[in-house]
């Protein structure tokens, strides 16, 4: 098998593979397959159940390869092209109490 095949292996494994998982700790998990992006998202405190990954084909290649780039300057990390203004998120919950700094 290929690197780019086993990739893709890897890819198709956590969305279908993963979705179960989620669903049965919070049925009202944040599950979506977005254009580049596998959401599986159990809102929990923790990590283990919570998981956002990178799913275009060559995605991670395409990062780790460019070229003359600093890595605080390429890809996810890079300025963004234009300015956008979009609505507020729905906030639930409140910042804990005993949090303070």
């Amino acid at each position: 098998m290929t690197e780019l095949a086993d990739s893709i292996e890897s890819v198709e494994q956590l969305a279908s593979g993963w979705l179960p998982i989620v669903l049965d700790r919070n049925p009202d998990a944040d599950v979506r397959d977005l254009p580049g992006i596998s959401v599986r998202w159990a809102d929990s405190p923790f990590p283990f159940w919570n998981t956002v990954a990178l799913t275009g084909i060559g995605a991670d290649r395409s990062f780790a390869m460019a070229e003359n780039v600093p890595l605080h300057l390429a890809g996810n990390n890079a300025p963004v092209a234009e300015e956008v203004t979009l609505e507020p998120a729905k906030v639930v919950g409140e910042i804990p109490a005993e949090l303070s700094g």
